[in-house]
């Protein structure tokens, strides 16, 4: 028997699938007339999405890496908020590209969407898409909204941190001592004496390197020609401790000595002082920060950030430091409002450190001496001998304070609002899709 012919055969096997699609196809027809005559509705079985339906899926994809660039953009602008030329390209390039392209997408749905169809249509399968693509619409829209107009303004709200601890030991304070002031009740220093002792009245432990013997004449400050003296701590060697040791023993204290003399019959003579009974002499300090050097202190009285105390010229008198304020400004709360370059440059340099600007609040207790006329000119030129000023510094309390300029709010916060503005977003997204 010979072999069929595979060409033939396939040739019938085509013939015959022909005929059973012709078969099936004049069935469909003749269940359709049936159908119709008797009034019901046939339902045939869903066909697969033809192929111009892929695009959606393809859009999706691209929604996916749009919504991972829109979040990694939306970070980096939050981390950056003050930088406008990273916004102006984030803006640009991803949130407006992103928002224009999900908003073409959305149009083409429509588009190819609206005509008359059922409500059942409209509630399980248009709603649903467009809302998927209004979501992200809005959230990209509700993003680029609130960054500029609600985030970066309470950001540049600048406001003052506040936080207080005791610490374990505190730098002894730069101190200035000034006399020979244009006030007849100016005392005047004699120039041959100065004395220094730290952490005690010991001869170990005595400070001239600190507190210089050599007078400084300052002709042209804001209260005149003065001379004055400086004790400078800007090695920071010199450092209360609260701990009590052989090299810190109880009582700290700093103390500074010099000479002066005073003339009462100045002081009983002048006009703002007419009087028989004149006044005991005074000289005048300045407690300022320790990094401060002897330059920087002239600037800073020059600037009026700083000013001098009044004090007894004769006898002791002691400031106990009650509390340190340390002043970081590294947003420029105080700094911006100086106008003058230098003086702002000071400032500037003074409270953006990391330790800040140390002020100190401290009250002066003083006793004077029974002996004042020893070293009182009264009208001469002669003296029995000069008179001791003596100042004692000393620490009452360890309390520091620190003062922080922040922003009015953080990234943090920012990207918790953020989260919310798209979960309200999303959750009225939700409710055209409960139907589906």
């Amino acid at each position: 028997m010979a072999a069929p012919d595979p060409a033939a055969e396939i040739q019938r096997i085509d013939g015959e699938i022909q005929d059973v699609q012709a078969q099936a196809t004049q069935l469909s027809a003749d269940l359709d007339r049936v159908a119709r005559r008797a009034r019901v509705q046939t339902h045939r079985l869903p066909l697969p999405p033809p192929l111009h339906h892929r695009p959606f899926y393809i859009a999706a994809g691209f929604l996916a890496a749009i919504n991972v660039a829109v979040w990694g953009t939306t970070g980096y602008i939050v981390g950056r908020l003050d930088d406008f030329k990273i916004w102006g390209v984030c803006v640009s390039v991803v949130l407006i590209s992103a928002a224009l392209f999900v908003i073409a997408f959305m149009a083409v749905l429509l588009w190819g969407s609206w005509r008359p169809r059922g409500l059942r249509h409209w509630a399980t399968k248009f709603l649903p898409a467009v809302s998927i693509i209004g979501v992200e619409v809005f959230a990209i829209a509700a993003i680029a909204v609130y960054l500029p107009t609600d985030a970066l303004v309470r950001y540049r709200q600048l406001k003052w941190s506040i936080a207080g601890k005791i610490t374990d030991s505190a730098l002894a304070p730069g101190f200035a001592l000034f006399g020979n002031y244009n006030d007849a009740v100016s005392a005047k220093f004699t120039l041959n004496y100065t004395e220094c002792t730290f952490p005690s009245w010991q001869d170990g432990n005595r400070c001239p390197e600190n507190f210089e013997d050599t007078v400084k004449n300052w002709t042209s400050s804001p209260y005149g020609s003065v001379l004055y003296y400086t004790f400078l701590n800007t090695d920071h060697n010199k450092k209360f401790t609260a701990s009590i040791s052989s090299n810190a023993p109880q009582g700290q204290q700093l103390l500074l000595k010099t000479n002066v003399v005073w003339d009462s019959s100045s002081i009983g003579n002048n006009n703002s002082y007419n009087t028989l009974s004149p006044q005991n002499p005074s000289l005048y300090s300045i407690i300022f920060d320790p990094k401060m050097t002897g330059e920087d202190l002239k600037d800073a009285i020059n600037c009026g950030m700083i000013g001098w105390t009044e004090q007894p010229a004769l006898g002791s008198s002691t400031y106990t430091i009650d509390e340190i304020v340390q002043t970081v400004d590294t947003l420029g709360i105080i700094t911006s409002q100086i106008t003058d370059p230098a003086c702002h440059t000071l400032a500037v340099r003074l409270y953006a450190q990391d330790d800040g600007y140390r002020t100190y609040r401290y009250h002066v207790t003083s006793s004077g001496t029974s002996f004042g006329t020893v070293c009182d000119r009264n009208g001469t030129e002669n003296v029995t001998q000069p008179c001791t000023t003596q100042i004692l510094i000393r620490v009452g309390s360890f309390f520091q304070t620190t003062l922080t300029s922040i922003h009015g709010t953080d990234a943090i916060a920012i990207l918790t609002d953020i989260g919310g503005i798209l979960g309200a977003i999303s959750y009225i997204g939700w409710f055209f899709t409960i139907f589906q």
